[in-house]
């Protein structure tokens, strides 16, 4: 450059000058992407690193704190200069103490008593019921000398935390607590999360697993923190397993029920862990435990057929398609009636569908406000089951579509047996997971 500048050539004097311009915005550029590179590496050291020196350690590092472990007791070094050291423990468990655990409404089957009740002595809570409990229920707390929950309406008070067990629909929140979604704490379930929840105001705990019944999960709260389980709570955890699983033999069922089921099994007959062909032996044991809580469900003779209905009622908000193309949505109601032989026959009678048909659902369909109502009749033991549907043919055309190359029975001018479709074949006995499923895709299709 020198060179060129001392030349009195003007053409050199002027390409001089354009190196050196040129020399300048490439040292410019180099200056810029040099700070970038700095203020990008600065930055980096204010976030978590996390590195994987070994497969058995992994480190956190911060300018304000190190964790040398992860595990449920960790390490912390608020300063790695300063080694002043801080144990932190995360909590295993929810805080529920205190706090009101309620089943489902109308209607709390066995499994959310049992839930509720468990739920309570776990965490040092109170188990409270939303209506009156089922005669399977009534058989299991008898068995196991356990007192009937308290009513909600009696024990519940505003302002005080409630958690949810068995249930997250919102029409299924008992009104008293519905009115009051700020004290809402905690949801625990085993069903698919609804299209329309439980209302809160707030970020609350939530577990909900896809597994065969809620007393599950609460017995896995016990067995997973090593909680001791006095036996009447493990038998009525049993108890509400059997019957959500219908006796483990439900297509709801999965390994985690089994095997939660055989360590509540070892906690009441501890010799059944070295019996002879275990497996034949536990299954036959739960078939004995199943038998006789399904025929204290099953034998209602002294209650009215309006209350066997609801004892097992639940209410859908189900997405539907009108025949115009709009979107909204129906209120669904679906009563079970989970029974054995003899009743099994007997509710099928002529007399006894046409009453169901022409009186009692009817009225239900008025009294609950509901676009659909449908009742299935559940032979538990040979897995089999009836529809019964009232009202329209709109309704049995519904489960046509929802079940289809299925029997169809109709009776609304009835010579002789079930209005509705008679399901044979692959046995359907679960509400949860062959009922409501298919017939919500048949309502959201739509005409």
């Amino acid at each position: 450059f020198t060179s060129l500048f001392r030349s009195k050539n003007k053409r050199k004097m002027r390409l001089c000058q354009i190196l050196l311009q040129s020399t300048a915005k490439q040292a410019a550029l180099a200056a810029a992407f040099c700070s970038v590179i700095v203020i990008v590496a600065s930055s980096l050291r204010s976030f978590p690193i996390r590195t994987h020196e070994s497969p058995q350690v992994s480190s956190f590092r911060t300018p304000q704190l190190t964790v040398d472990k992860f595990s449920p007791e960790l390490t912390l070094l608020r300063d790695p200069d300063d080694r002043k050291e801080q144990t932190f423990r995360f909590p295993k468990l929810p805080d529920f103490k205190g706090v009101v655990f309620s089943g489902h409404y109308p209607a709390p089957d066995l499994d959310s008593v049992a839930s509720a009740i468990g739920a309570s002595v776990l965490f040092d809570g109170v188990a409270a019921v939303p209506g009156p409990i089922n005669s399977e229920s009534q058989f299991v707390l008898s068995k196991y000398g356990l007192e009937n929950p308290a009513k909600l309406t009696s024990i519940y008070k505003t302002g005080e935390p409630y958690v949810l067990v068995d249930h997250n629909e919102h029409v299924q929140v008992p009104p008293t607590l519905k009115k009051h979604p700020q004290d809402l704490v905690g949801i625990i379930d085993h069903h698919t999360l609804a299209r329309d929840p439980a209302a809160v105001t707030h970020p609350i705990y939530v577990d909900i697993r896809p597994w065969g019944s809620c007393s599950t999960i609460i017995a896995t709260y016990f067995i997973s923190n090593g909680v001791k389980m006095a036996k009447p709570v493990a038998g009525l955890l049993l108890a509400g397993i059997i019957s959500d699983t219908l006796a483990l033999k439900g297509p709801t069922t999965t390994e985690i029920d089994i095997t939660t089921a055989k360590i509540l099994v070892g906690f009441l007959d501890s010799g059944m862990i070295n019996a002879v062909n275990y497996e034949t032996q536990f299954f036959s044991y739960i078939h004995t435990l199943a038998l006789e809580q399904f025929q204290a469900k099953a034998n209602q003779t002294s209650k009215s057929l309006y209350t066997i209905v609801l004892e097992d009622f639940k209410s859908y908000e189900l997405p539907h398609r009108r025949k115009d193309g709009a979107r909204d949505s129906l209120a669904v109601g679906w009563g079970t009636v989970e029974t054995v032989e003899p009743f099994y026959s007997e509710y099928l009678l002529k007399e006894t569908v046409t009453k169901l048909a022409e009186v009692i659902m009817p009225r239900i369909l008025r009294e609950k406000k509901l676009d659909l109502v449908y009742i299935s009749v559940v032979d538990i033991l040979e897995e089999k089951s009836v529809f019964i549907a009232c009202c329209s043919d709109e309704e049995v055309d519904i489960l046509m579509e929802a079940f289809p190359k299925q029997q169809v029975i109709r009776a609304f001018n009835p010579p002789s047996g079930a209005d509705g479709i008679e399901l044979s074949g692959t046995p359907r006995v679960s509400r949860k997971k062959e009922f409501i499923p298919p017939l919500k895709k048949a309502i959201k299709k739509g005409p």
